[in-house]
């Protein structure tokens, strides 16, 4: 269920709210739990919280070294319910530490306040403002992933959208593939993998045992084991970075799972291509081989490329040029 059309834009007909900030934050060592209020824009002033959709929070710890994320839109509406799991109770868990640091109360708060959870050696921690941040650190201080920028939406679905919501939630499969009225909006987030980490599990799948680059649909279905449908699917998987992720829902969850652009990807694909004897005589690295933001400098981000000179020398490919117009200026354009 993909509701991007491409890397940065939206499909025709979704309708998409991202968090943009952790506006309000609060930390609450009797429940040892946090709270965040996260509006869809930027408040620069009182009159920005007028008609803002928000996204509410919640994080607790239902089990030593485990971490629950609930995010919400709209409460009140019906909820489904997840699959059972056992929990702890909260209050006095030796093994919980919840604290504040600095003022985070809204507008009268302070940008750079943080509160966090540690359970066991798992951390998590919001800090306040601009962009929208939660980030879990490992018990060596060590990020393990993080949800930063653009990366909590909700979506709904139009009536003209090209979205296929089939199957749907709880309620079934529709005939027409169109989602029905209980859904039409969904909620996504997305975590950061870092360079190298691979993914692992989602229950039985007959295709590649790492999950990198594929997407996934969770929902069982009699497909055949030579497909992209399993009959046992769960919506969990762990990494190699030593963290696990379950979305606790029944219904119908899809994960898209990325791939870097470093220079031990692109060195991993050209490669392969030899290995199989594959014609290959151009790549096309696109625009991220430059660091973001400076898109008219033309210098390899030595961030992920680090030594793109002896990587050139070794493909042959040390030469390139620009776009020009039709009158010999460089084309260029805001779109990138």
């Amino acid at each position: 269920m993909k509701f991007t059309n491409g890397y940065w834009m939206i499909r025709d007909g979704v309708d998409a709210l991202y968090a943009r900030e952790a506006y309000e934050l609060a930390a609450d060592a009797t429940t040892e739990s946090l709270n965040v209020l996260a509006p869809t824009s930027v408040v620069r002033g009182r009159y920005d919280t007028l008609n803002l959709p928000t996204f509410n929070v919640d994080i607790t710890t239902p089990a030593e070294g485990v971490i629950r994320v609930c995010a919400e839109h709209w409460q009140g509406a019906t909820e489904y319910p997840g699959f059972p799991l056992n929990a702890d109770e909260p209050g006095n868990r030796d093994y919980v530490t919840v604290q504040a640091n600095g003022n985070g109360d809204g507008e009268v708060g302070v940008n750079g306040a943080d509160v966090t959870l540690t359970t066991g050696g798992l951390t998590v921690k919001v800090v306040k403002g601009a962009p929208w941040n939660l980030t879990f650190i490992g018990e060596d201080g060590k990020v393990l992933t993080e949800s930063a920028g653009k990366s909590l939406g909700r979506f709904k679905l139009g009536a003209e959208s090209n979205v296929t919501a089939q199957p749907v939630s709880e309620f079934g499969v529709t005939m027409d593939g169109s989602a029905r009225d209980e859904s039409d909006v969904f909620i996504a987030i997305q975590l950061h993998l870092s360079v190298g980490e691979d993914v692992y599990g989602l229950g039985e799948r007959f295709g590649a045992y790492v999950k990198n680059g594929q997407s996934v649909d969770i929902w069982n279905e009699d497909g055949g084991t030579a497909s992209e449908q399993g009959y046992k699917d769960i919506p969990f998987y762990m990494t190699s970075n030593g963290y696990g992720v379950l979305v606790n829902n029944r219904g119908h969850v899809s994960f898209e799972i990325g791939s870097e652009n470093t220079e031990a990807t692109i060195n991993s694909f050209i490669d392969g291509m030899a290995e199989r004897d594959i014609p290959l005589a151009a790549f096309h690295y696109d625009c991220y081989w430059m660091r973001e933001f400076h898109w008219c400098d033309f210098e390899w981000d030595k961030r992920f490329f680090g030594d793109i000179e002896s990587t050139l020398k070794r493909l042959h490919e040390d030469k390139g040029y620009l776009v020009r117009k039709p009158n010999g200026e460089v084309w260029q354009t805001d779109f990138w």
